[in-house]
């Protein structure tokens, strides 16, 4: 399947708008093509359909239907961090710190591991596991509670 897209935007610096439709049909295409897979890519496609869950039941879970109508002073509804999204969101899944594979004292967070799998940078064996694992948990809160 091929899908082709174009966004005129005048403001670049400004984040795109998306509602509760568009975050929950995001979820479920990208975690359709996610389970094609078991390769960084296919992991990058899972953490951004995690991302896009989380947003969905956020603004469910306090009654808004576009990101902008979240207040930025009580929720950063634009960030990555998928552990202060799930938080907010009501989901418990924790996650422990990450290592990269160039080197053992090289951590990162979960906010970041979408930049490791998007530059091709590794992440160490066992880690990676551990993060898909908790990607794929939140993905399962989130499908019994969003849709």
């Amino acid at each position: 399947m091929k899908i082709i897209f174009m966004v005129k935007v005048k403001n670049m610096s400004k984040p795109l708008d998306a509602g509760v439709s568009e975050l929950r049909r995001s979820f479920s295409v990208l975690s359709k093509a996610a389970e094609e897979g078991a390769s960084s890519p296919h992991f990058l496609l899972l953490f951004y359909a995690v991302e896009c869950g989380l947003k969905a039941r956020i603004l469910r879970k306090f009654n808004k239907w576009k990101l902008s109508h979240i207040n930025k002073d009580v929720i950063d509804i634009y960030t990555h961090d998928l552990s202060y999204l799930a938080k907010k969101a009501g989901i418990t899944v924790e996650a422990t710190g990450l290592h990269l594979k160039r080197s053992k004292s090289l951590t990162i967070e979960i906010e970041k591991v979408h930049e490791a799998w998007r530059y091709g940078i590794e992440i160490a064996g066992e880690d990676q596991k551990k993060v898909v694992k908790y990607l794929k948990k939140l993905q399962q809160r989130i499908k019994r509670g969003v849709y």
